[in-house]
């Protein structure tokens, strides 16, 4: 751990007194609970012959991050995306695939994906402490008829709210998208905690005066929430 990282740690702590005042834990969805798309994309280059970090690369275009804007407010769907990805990749590298799955075989299959076990422990000693819990993630749609599953079925037995980008056409790190969720909450953001692994998505939490954690690995975030709330591992 680096020393701004022992400061923040540090700060944290100190406004962990009398178990801080949170009254609610807020998670995001993907590298939180379970893994992120981007995972799998090292091996689709792989099988489909394109140099490493390829996607990213194009993802990294404005025309892209425009695009992914309009995927998690639910414009356009994961295989809308891919189309269109598909379409850059080829006039960008000469090429002739006929579908690159990057967002839509991981949208597809996200109902059956499990919430990392430390994570389950950790939301199930939550709401058994009294605290309530929302899901709060950038997601979307996979297919074009917005009839698919949007996330894992076990997050059903452990949110009181679920605020899904996709489906209010809002997302992070856009203020409303944190007042929606606190408001569900029925709790003011300095009585809220927020895990996120993105820091732009903690910054503007942080300036509504949510106390965020950012997640490095789920097996020390867990255990960071747990000092700073003194929760004890039950389940």
């Amino acid at each position: 751990m680096d020393k701004s990282e022992e400061s923040w740690l540090f700060v944290l702590c100190s406004r962990n007194l009398a178990r801080m005042s949170i009254k609610a834990v807020i998670f995001d969805l993907g590298g939180v609970l379970i893994d992120t798309p981007s995972q799998s994309w090292t091996d689709l280059e792989k099988n489909r012959g394109f140099d490493r970090g390829a996607f990213l690369s194009i993802l990294s275009l404005p025309v892209f991050q425009d695009h992914l804007d309009e995927l998690e407010r639910g414009i356009v769907s994961a295989e809308e995306f891919d189309s269109m990805f598909t379409d850059h990749c080829n006039k960008k590298c000469g090429r002739s695939d006929t579908f690159i799955p990057l967002i839509t075989t991981f949208i597809k299959g996200i109902h059956e994906m499990k919430i990392f076990p430390v994570m389950i422990k950790l939301l199930k000693d939550l709401r058994s402490a009294g605290y309530k819990t929302a899901l709060l993630t950038n997601n979307a749609f996979a297919d074009r008829a917005r009839l698919a599953p949007t996330l894992p079925k076990e997050t059903e037995s452990y949110f009181d709210v679920i605020v899904e980008s996709c489906r209010l056409g809002i997302r992070k790190p856009e203020s409303v998208i944190y007042e929606h969720a606190c408001g569900q909450l029925e709790s003011r953001p300095e009585d809220c905690m927020f895990l996120d692994d993105l820091d732009v998505n903690l910054t503007a939490a942080r300036k509504m005066g949510i106390t965020t954690v950012k997640v490095i690995s789920p097996i020390s975030t867990a255990a960071q929430v747990r000092r700073l709330l003194n929760l004890k591992q039950t389940s």
